[in-house]
């Protein structure tokens, strides 16, 4: 059995689907943003690029936390509390005042971002062992359709003028709730 549902096997198999196109939609929301933040904090390439390492660094620290994380708490616990701070630190890099923020910034988000891959890939691995046959490409494919749509939906919200703050603190709210 899956360890955090009791229920259908198909109803499990969803709810993995949805935390992967959460982790395509949030990345691809703050991606499409990051010229907003050069331009805002008057960065150049390489400060920006500087900055932006605090997302891998974030993402190794907590990746390397999670297998401990899981096998504590459970893959269910780790995704959902994890989907729920990068939901709730997508906004924080657009809010920084400066590079050095913005690499704590990112560092927070890459955290949350770097536990949560490695907690619903766990799930979607005990979901795709009771499924009995492979279908793990198909959580991937969800990360990537998820990514894609919130590519082009964060493109049009750009284009309509619509700032970032609103845009991923909205985005935040929005993906939390889906979480």
């Amino acid at each position: 059995m899956v360890p955090w549902f009791k229920g259908d096997i198909g109803q499990a198999r969803a709810a993995v689907v949805a935390y992967f196109i959460l982790a395509g939609l949030s990345f691809s929301a703050w991606a499409v943003r990051i010229p907003d933040v050069k331009s805002a904090l008057h960065l150049d390439d390489a400060t920006l690029g500087l900055a932006l390492l605090g997302t891998a660094a974030g993402s190794v620290v907590a990746m390397t936390a999670s297998g401990w994380t899981i096998a504590r708490f459970g893959s269910h616990r780790v995704t959902t509390t994890a989907a729920l701070c990068t939901c709730a630190a997508l906004v924080l890099p657009v809010l920084a005042p400066s590079a050095p923020l913005l690499f704590a910034a990112l560092f927070v988000f890459g955290a949350g971002y770097g536990a949560m891959d490695v907690a619903m890939n766990a799930q979607a691995a005990a979901v795709e062992e009771r499924w009995g046959k492979p279908i793990m490409s198909s959580f991937h494919g969800a990360f990537s359709a998820g990514a894609l749509v919130g590519s082009f939906i964060a493109v049009v919200i750009a284009g309509q003028g619509i700032s970032p703050v609103p845009h991923l603190l909205g985005t935040g709210l929005l993906l939390a709730l889906l979480a």
